[in-house]
């Protein structure tokens, strides 16, 4: 069945409220819904770019080798490594999970809720070595909280505009996805703020660094994506578009790289009823599906190959130049397919979507 995204704009003098509604309930599984089962469109390129049409060929420079599994309770939006500790989050009870490597809970903390110190739609989080930073979309706000977090805050700021994302900087800086409500045509752009004074210190228009054309339309619907960081690189990584972008520690912009399979951005078209407006992707799916970094390399879970061989992969990019270094097939697990991916300092993690988790050791000593 084919996902169709769906933004409503309601317009409530003076507010704009956003609303996001999808025919799926998950995103987290939507290539259950674009796995192409009918045989004769099997061979049909016309949805596939890049390594599957013979632009690039990928190359596979390591093996995947199970070193054990565990399953969890809790479903994770989003997971960082830090000093051999494991951060999980889940954001359907919006709580914080902490594994050691062996998947053993030590500990968790958080609440659904509006006070200062709970969390509505987390989009962000980092940890330092005793704090996390917190950026809230639903709240529109950023927080610095000790670990655990008991009804306690360092610092929590309101954001005077609306970003879709974010990621903290050095001292009071913040680099934020911002939205121009001004413009009919959705226009991204990356903005360093210091906080709590909302003062804009550098902007960059996201068409301009990602070399997108002026007249292209509707930015924020077809070039949604995360942040990923290490310690000296920010990436914000398209989901829907061959795409990621790089920034140094301090929010400067330094390279956009294409990825392996060259996939474009959707293709937007709008549908009105009344005094709605639908923006409608097509296609509607992911391209780059999770992504993790070390201090060496960016990590890419890919869909594109999954559409015609059952496989997904890893592709990798050196992090100083966003140039292409190889990739893994991914192995499936029970009939399940990976979700989440994590790079620790020796291992890699995978999450599945029955919620199996395991531990991977990469081999760069095979036979291809």
């Amino acid at each position: 069945m084919k996902r169709i995204f769906i933004l409503i704009l309601i317009t409530v003098l003076p507010f704009i409220i956003m609303l996001y509604a999808s025919i799926d309930a998950s995103i987290e599984y939507e290539f259950r819904n674009i796995k192409i089962n009918d045989n004769s469109q099997k061979n049909d390129d016309s949805i596939l770019s890049g390594s599957e049409t013979g632009k690039k060929e990928r190359e596979f420079i390591g093996q995947l080798k199970n070193i054990k599994t565990f399953e969890i309770a809790h479903k994770i939006s989003k997971w960082i490594y830090k000093k051999n500790i494991i951060y999980c989050f889940d954001n359907i009870d919006q709580k914080f999970y902490l594994y050691n490597e062996n998947f053993k809970i030590i500990s968790e903390f958080g609440e659904k809720g509006e006070a200062p110190w709970e969390a509505n739609d987390v989009v962000n989080f980092e940890i330092t070595d005793s704090t996390i930073n917190i950026i809230d979309y639903g709240k529109q706000s950023v927080k610095n909280c000790p670990i655990p977090i008991k009804q306690k805050v360092n610092y929590y700021y309101k954001f005077k505009n609306n970003f879709w994302t974010g990621t903290k900087l050095n001292n009071n800086l913040y680099l934020f996805l911002i939205e121009d409500y001004k413009t009919p045509d959705g226009d991204f752009s990356f903005d360093i703020i210091e906080m709590p004074s909302n003062n804009v210190i550098k902007s960059y228009d996201f068409k301009n660094i990602a070399t997108i054309s002026p007249k292209q339309r509707y930015i924020n619907v077809a070039y949604e994506g995360f942040f990923c960081k290490n310690e000296g690189f920010i990436f914000y990584v398209c989901s829907k578009a061959g795409l990621f972008l790089c920034f140094n520690s301090n929010g400067e912009f330094i390279y956009k790289t294409e990825t392996i399979d060259e996939s474009p951005a959707p293709k937007i078209r709008t549908k009105t009823d009344g005094n709605l407006t639908f923006y409608i992707r097509e296609p509607d799916y992911s391209i780059n599906y999770s992504m993790t970094t070390d201090n060496y390399y960016l990590y890419i879970l890919s869909l594109i190959r999954f559409i015609k061989s059952d496989q997904l992969v890893i592709d990798i990019y050196n992090v100083s130049n966003g140039i292409y270094a190889g990739s893994y097939e991914v192995p499936n697990f029970d009939e399940q397919l990976p979700v989440r991916i994590l790079k620790t300092s020796s291992n890699l993690f995978i999450m599945y979507e029955d919620l199996t988790v395991i531990k991977y050791k990469i081999d760069l000593n095979y036979e291809k």
